[in-house]
């Protein structure tokens, strides 16, 4: 199970964001450089540090994070952001700009900033106790010099944020996944000199399916070829496999960014005068309401209401939709067709349950049964689920009528999750525009 952060973790997350901001406004306010660009200014330096911060990874931080880090991350965004604050001076031709006062105004933000993001990671990062921030439980597995040493690092670093309750001396991953409880495990630590690629892959889907971090120690060739993040804890070298770029903060962000953009466009530009005429048509050719919301499964496969223009007869049914369905009204067949029916959802992504692309969630009883079909079903689950997705686009979209349609759909679903960019989301999305203008013959 992975670590779920509440409401106030999120805000104290949020903090240094909000204090480097205000300290870009008040340094423009302490420093003019001329009487008439302060409004101007300060929109360009707060889109020109957040740029940069999208890069440069400064609020990205984790308990074990070397201090010779954070201070390179820091130099290369201050690099870059005293270059980006020139620049305005030739983008927006103010040859007349005080030079001196713009580089007080950039000293004024490197030192301020620069302090309370090294207070910031003392106090929030390295001394958990000081927030009463909880250890993450973690599993040990192997019995090398390199784990063992990684045992005593975690129990006299308690800074790190690991509490090591298990360590697993096997030489076999059959017998320690048997032996780890994953409603108790978030991290699982793995010397890799032991054990066979096999049963690395074994480990691997053992820790997808229940949604647990995976490390490993870095001592073997078998992640040459992986997409992997190298950390240390204290002096040892340990290395992450990232399994998505949505792991990073950064990329979330931008991504949410996208979501409440796009879904604030639909529901204040189509929504808002769509609905009403389909609360009338819906509740004048059958019984029932207009909108309703269904139970799926998203992200770490946590249960949330789906909403939907109903456009079938009420019913106990949890069978799919099939082609001339008898319990789709008249006007349903029209709602389906053009995915109509799905637009209710962009509330649900408004609300942050999806996302305007991801996975397609599935009802909880399919769930069930499509996971049995391959063995990387609950991988969809790391990301929230979308409106429309890559297997959408690519033709799987609607009945599953064979394995081959469940196992494609998954296909495509995880190298959606594994290739993620903002381009591959705005493609999707024209794509999806595209076939609902011109027709998809899956869709009824």
């Amino acid at each position: 199970m992975t670590y779920s952060p509440s409401r106030s973790v999120r805000v104290l997350k949020s903090m240094p964001r909000i204090f480097d901001i205000f300290i870009l406004v008040l340094g423009v306010y302490l420093f003019p450089a001329s009487n008439d660009f302060s409004i101007a200014f300060i929109l360009y330096a707060i889109v020109l540090w957040k740029t940069i911060a999208y890069f440069t990874n400064i609020y990205f931080w984790v308990s074990y994070m070397r201090l010779v880090v954070i201070l390179f991350r820091l130099g290369t965004h201050f690099l870059s952001f005293i270059v980006g604050l020139f620049a305005y001076i030739g983008l927006f031709k103010m040859p007349d700009l005080n030079r001196v006062q713009l580089v007080y105004y950039f000293l004024f933000c490197m030192l301020i900033v620069s302090i309370a993001h090294l207070l910031w990671f003392l106090v929030r990062v390295r001394h958990n106790k000081l927030i009463k921030r909880r250890p993450l439980p973690t599993v040990l597995v192997g019995n090398t010099p390199k784990i063992n040493e990684l045992k005593a690092i975690l129990a006299d670093r308690t800074d790190f944020g690991f509490r090591v309750d298990r360590h697993l001396k096997t030489d076999a991953i059959k017998s320690a996944i048997s032996s780890i409880d994953p409603k108790r495990t978030q991290v699982i630590f793995c010397s890799l000199k032991e054990f066979s690629d096999r049963e690395i892959v074994e480990l691997q889907k053992f820790t997808h399916n229940h949604f647990i971090q995976l490390k490993f120690l870095a001592d073997i060739e078998f992640l040459l070829n992986q997409a992997t993040i190298q950390e240390y804890i204290d002096y040892l070298p340990v290395i992450s496999i990232r399994e998505t770029p949505l792991e990073k903060e950064s990329n979330r962000y931008v991504k949410r960014l996208l979501d409440i953009t796009v879904s604030l466009l639909v529901i204040l530009g189509v929504l808002i005068w769509l609905y009403p005429v389909l609360w009338v048509l819906i509740r004048v050719t059958s019984k029932g309401p207009a909108i309703f919301p269904q139970k799926r499964n998203g992200v770490n496969n946590k249960v949330f209401h789906c909403y939907k223009f109903r456009s079938m007869r009420l019913n106990n049914s949890t069978s799919q939709a099939t082609q001339n369905d008898d319990r789709i009204t008249p006007i349903g067949k029209f709602i389906r067709k053009t995915s109509i029916d799905e637009l209710p959802q962009f509330f649900n992504v408004l609300l942050g349950d999806m996302s305007v692309v991801g996975p397609r969630p599935h009802m909880e009883a399919h769930n069930k049964k499509f996971a049995e079909k391959t063995d990387t079903f609950a991988f969809r689950h790391v990301v929230k689920p979308g409106i429309t997705g890559l297997a959408q686009t690519k033709g799987y979209r609607g009945e599953i009528k064979s394995d081959e349609d469940i196992v494609n759909r998954i296909k495509y679903d995880v190298f959606y999750i594994k290739n993620w960019t903002l381009l591959l989301d705005i493609k999707i999305i024209f794509q999806t525009g595209w076939l609902v203008i011109f027709g998809d013959k899956k869709a009824y």
